[in-house]
């Protein structure tokens, strides 16, 4: 039998871990605070017992701790008022909207008398023979735009329900400022955003952060954020949300004719914040191979990824604790290294260098895997990223699903080893239209062209089945997910059951084994279909 057969994760290691991290001590363990620097001093201890486990080594640098310069940016006032003619719109910014800046040009944003323009789902994507911005001047103007994309209302266009990058947040606020508009404002509609309205009143309510070196301030908007459907729907004419956007699925011309029925509504939008330096870290250890390259630049390596901040403490004094989002995984991640510290047998065909990533700032956009990822010397080392978020608490599974389902030859390593060491069936993605494979770090990965995909969890349970987990998981994310109810569950209807989640942190061990010891051209690569290539295949 072999070795890493007869090794285990301990759930009860794993438990141990997320305690420690999800406790009311770590105060929510957001970037910058006192949380923070109790993480880390508790991921320190916890890989200092590892054998074989050490610091980040990077030229004549080793420790866990890589330095992320982040601007934390904390909104002061914020308000909307608009118009037309002579007919003032009654609006309640604090909850009608939300609103956000990354443009640090100015102390205050005040944008007067703008034109507010309807733009369909605010997409310019040549590929899919769609744009919404073609024929407009937004130059200076306030847009607002539909959530996700055509996809999810008409099933012949883009990639049918499955959300492609053109759904996200970050792509219609970045399309804005390539057209030049002034703010930008997505419709929510829960269905459509896969999360509630709350969700986006939380990030925009409290601080956040970005990367200090970003030298795209000019390039984007002044004020961004998000209106509730149903000021939408009654106070900008819009009608039914569900309706508007299943017509202006059809063709980008559908919107233009919607601009064409409203009034010329005018707007005065106003956002002050405060912004100061700061520094925080991701927490990297590294476990080598027994002939590591003389020359660290030129060793390949795995990438491991699970991101270890969560949201703080909010104004009214609420923890927001973070258990399964992301102290579970970070614990999980503690538990592999000890497995692939202890695997000596199989360590002895490693080729490659596994970097366990704990990151930080992922909440806040995945900052400091974008950091990682851009600072790294040559991502042509990187084989693959394998990551994981929000592990399974609610017991075993039949199946094993993951995010970024045929993108890569990543797809035939996770099938192969589930069916043959763990007899595990494989599922789709159950919710594309959620856009999930485009909301955690290994994004920041493919993005540089590194292969990777985001390891979820099975949805078949071995004893209550899959409509059960189903339906659990969903009210699981609608009363925990980014709330203060996101806690460890010792008892109670909601108690943990982390038997599942072992199972799937042994299907990335075997994975990662696989990957270290694999030769250079059996490695995963790029399905040609995929929008992220190496970029020396793109060349090609």
């Amino acid at each position: 039998m072999e070795e890493a057969n007869r090794a285990e994760i301990s759930a009860e290691k794993v438990l141990e871990h997320t305690l420690v991290l999800a406790s009311d001590e770590y105060q929510g363990r957001a970037p910058c605070s006192e949380g923070e620097e109790k993480t880390l001093k508790y991921l320190t201890e916890q890989f200092e017992k590892i054998p074989n486990a050490k610091p980040y080594e990077i030229g004549q640098y080793a420790s866990y701790k890589q330095p992320v310069p982040l601007v934390k940016i904390t909104p002061v006032s914020s308000s909307i008022k608009i118009h037309h003619g002579e007919t003032n719109i009654e609006v309640n910014s604090a909850e009608d909207f939300t609103f956000r800046t990354d443009n640090l040009l100015h102390k205050s944003h005040d944008i007067s008398n703008a034109e507010l323009v309807f733009v369909g789902f605010g997409i310019n994507a040549p590929e899919h023979n769609w744009n919404d911005y073609e024929g407009l001047d937004v130059k200076g103007k306030v847009v607002v735009m539909l959530v996700n994309d055509p996809g999810y209302k008409n099933s012949s266009i883009f990639n049918g329900m499955e959300m492609t990058y053109y759904g996200r947040w970050t792509y219609k606020y970045a399309e804005a400022a390539r057209q030049g508009a002034a703010a930008a404002f997505i419709i929510h509609n829960t269905e459509m955003a896969a999360y509630p309205f709350h969700v986006c009143q939380l990030s925009s309510s409290v601080s956040h952060f970005r990367l200090t070196q970003n030298d795209d301030t000019e390039d984007q908007c002044q004020v961004v954020g998000w209106c509730t459907q149903s000021f939408a729907e009654s106070k900008l004419l819009l009608g039914d949300y569900n309706l508007l956007a299943s017509n202006c699925s059809q063709s980008p011309s559908f919107a233009s004719s919607i601009r064409k029925s409203l009034p010329p509504f005018l707007c005065d939008v106003h956002h002050s914040y405060s912004a100061s330096e700061n520094v925080s870290y991701n927490f990297i250890a590294q476990i080598d191979p027994p002939n590591p390259a003389p020359n660290r630049y030129n060793q390949e390596i795995v990438v491991l990824s699970a991101h270890w901040d969560h949201f703080g403490v909010n104004a009214a004094g609420q923890i927001f604790n973070g258990a399964r989002d992301n102290a579970c995984a970070v614990a999980g991640l503690i538990e592999v290294a000890k497995l692939l510290s202890s695997s000596t047998s199989r360590a002895k065909n490693r080729t490659r260098t596994v970097l366990i990533l704990l990151s930080t700032a992922e909440e806040q956009g995945l900052l400091g895997a974008r950091y990682f990822a851009s600072k790294f010397h040559n991502t042509r080392n990187i084989a693959a990223c394998l990551n994981i978020d929000m592990l399974n608490v609610f017991g075993r599974t039949k199946d094993i699903s993951w995010y970024g389902q045929g993108k890569s030859e990543l797809d035939e390593l996770v099938e192969r080893i589930a069916k043959n060491k763990q007899n595990r069936s494989i599922s789709k993605d159950p919710a594309p239209e959620l856009g999930l494979f485009y909301r955690s770090d290994h994004l920041e990965f493919m993005k540089v062209g590194v292969p990777g995909l985001f390891l979820a969890m099975g949805f078949e349970h071995v004893e209550k089945g899959k409509e059960w987990l189903v339906k659990r998981n969903e009210e699981w994310t609608r009363s925990c997910y980014h709330k203060p109810q996101d806690v460890v569950y010792l008892e109670g209807d909601w108690k943990w059951e982390l038997s599942g989640a072992v199972e799937d942190l042994l299907l990335m061990y075997e994975m990662c084994e696989e990957l270290c010891s694999m030769k250079g051209e059996e490695l995963p690569k790029w399905y040609s279909s995929a929008e992220f290539q190496r970029p020396e295949d793109e060349k090609k």
